[in-house]
């Protein structure tokens, strides 16, 4: 007769070896989970913004673009020096403006780097502005 409350009891050699038969083959599948995905925000143009002659940060007050030719961002302050934008692999135009000075603009940034996540990698400019006249 079946007790619908019976317990079955196993020798612990046996638990273990079915334990670890299925969790050896869920790891060794190439489709198995791998964790979460901790990388850092996407960002694709870092630039880091200075006087030409004296070389002193000027970010605190600059301001620009990073475009490609279907894409535009702004560029957001991260300290006095840096500025951060775009979000996307691609070409970009890089434009920074800031009272006092001329404009600078590079083209044909290529960001082309992705991380392990899917996250863009930054490319890394310094913009060396020129006093207007």
């Amino acid at each position: 007769m079946h007790r619908p409350d019976a317990q079955v009891s196993l020798p612990w050699p046996a638990v273990a070896g079915a334990f670890f038969v299925i969790a050896g083959s869920a790891c060794s599948s190439s489709t198995a989970p791998r964790g979460f995905c901790t990388a850092p925000q996407s960002i694709a143009v870092e630039v880091t913004v200075r006087d030409s002659l004296s070389g002193a940060v000027l970010a605190d007050s600059a301001f620009g673009t990073a475009a490609t030719p279907t894409y535009q961002d702004s560029l957001r302050h991260v300290s006095d020096s840096v500025l951060l934008g775009g979000n996307q692999l691609g070409n970009y135009t890089v434009t920074v403006h800031r009272p006092a000075y001329a404009d600078w603009v590079t083209s044909g940034v290529r960001v082309a780097r992705a991380g392990e996540c899917g996250n863009v990698i930054p490319v890394q400019l310094e913009a060396r502005l020129v006093r207007a006249p």
